[in-house]
């Protein structure tokens, strides 16, 4: 769940303030335009206009809000609002009812580090193990975020650390690859590879799916297999910069792909023929303007950024598009 850094370590000052606009980006921080009465009564910890609403109409309690996906329950459990986590409940809520980004109200507790709220959750049968659209589970969600009694009450509970894991490349199809769809200058095919005829580039066509550091995704992308091409490698900045297109629009719904303020940043802007996860891919180019730091492509605002080099360092926003030259 997760624009923020995952620390694999206990976090420093900047990581504490980066898994607070996480934690604020997780979920609930969407604008009242795109909710109900409900999920603004239930974030504000208005009890008794929760109480009236669902009393007129008792199915609000599983309405979800139109931006995130979100039922009252979760954004109660991000907001830790204990009574009104219990009302929902007693009313019906669906203890383990996802948003669009997979999450749900347990995966927002244990992020935000909301104890009480997690122990009624998981004494109403809350799913221990649920994955969100990443891979993480609640465990994972509360050692990223250092938050050790739920860490522990979770595991004790049967819960697992359950992190994403990268996705394989799929087998290639026998034959020639077939054209399968074209928008402008790129053309798709069978062997999920889009060809852009401007550049002779070939491209996957969808990213890894997981936050990698910039060693491993340099070892992922000379791993991979695609197509039965073995020559895929990192792109570099202006490659990824050519793929950027600010008339193609649609959103991600990456949870870590939010603003300094923690508001929802997920949209991006490529060509529909490429499926990527998140807001942001890493490039193969070091940065000479910052000492350890590489450069990764930013989708959502079309520009580039820095992002330390390390092994240990993952950037919960970013993933792995691997790219070769079709000459080849």
């Amino acid at each position: 769940m997760k624009t923020f850094q995952r620390p694999l370590h206990r976090p420093n000052l900047l990581h504490r303030f980066s898994a607070l606009l996480i934690g604020l980006a997780v979920l609930v921080v969407a604008s009242p335009a795109f909710c109900g009465p409900i999920h603004d009564a239930a974030r504000a910890g208005d009890l008794a206009k929760v109480q009236a609403l669902v009393k007129a109409d008792p199915a609000l309690v599983s309405s979800k809000d139109d931006q995130y996906g979100q039922t009252p329950l979760q954004v109660a459990a991000f907001n830790d609002r204990k009574e009104i986590v219990e009302f929902l409940l007693a009313n019906k809520a669906d203890v383990n009812a996802k948003a669009k980004n997979g999450s749900t109200a347990l995966h927002l507790a244990a992020a935000k580090g909301n104890q009480d709220i997690v122990d009624v959750l998981v004494a109403n049968k809350a799913d221990v193990n649920a994955t969100d659209n990443e891979g993480w589970s609640p465990v994972h969600s509360a050692i990223t975020w250092n938050h050790k009694e739920i860490e522990d009450l979770l595991t004790k509970d049967g819960g697992k650390d359950l992190p994403a894991k990268p996705t394989p490349p799929p087998p290639a199809p026998k034959g020639p690859p077939k054209e399968t769809s074209k928008d402008g200058h790129f053309t798709a095919y069978d062997n999920q590879t889009v060809l852009d005829t401007t550049t002779n580039l070939m491209w996957a066509s969808r990213d890894n799916g997981a936050p990698m550091s910039w060693p491993d995704a340099k070892t992922f992308a000379t791993n991979y297999k695609g197509g039965d091409y073995t020559d895929w490698r990192l792109p570099t900045e202006a490659e990824l910069a050519g793929l950027f297109d600010k008339a193609k629009s649609r959103r991600s719904y990456c949870a870590a792909a939010v603003d300094e303020l923690g508001v929802a940043a997920d949209e991006v802007h490529l060509t529909d023929l490429i499926h990527i996860t998140c807001t942001r891919l890493w490039t193969s180019e070091a940065r000479s303007d910052k000492p350890d730091s590489v450069t990764v492509y930013d989708f959502h605002a079309g520009k580039d950024a820095a992002r330390p080099g390390a092994k240990e360092f993952v950037d919960t926003a970013s993933r792995i598009l691997v790219v070769r030259n079709a000459a080849k």
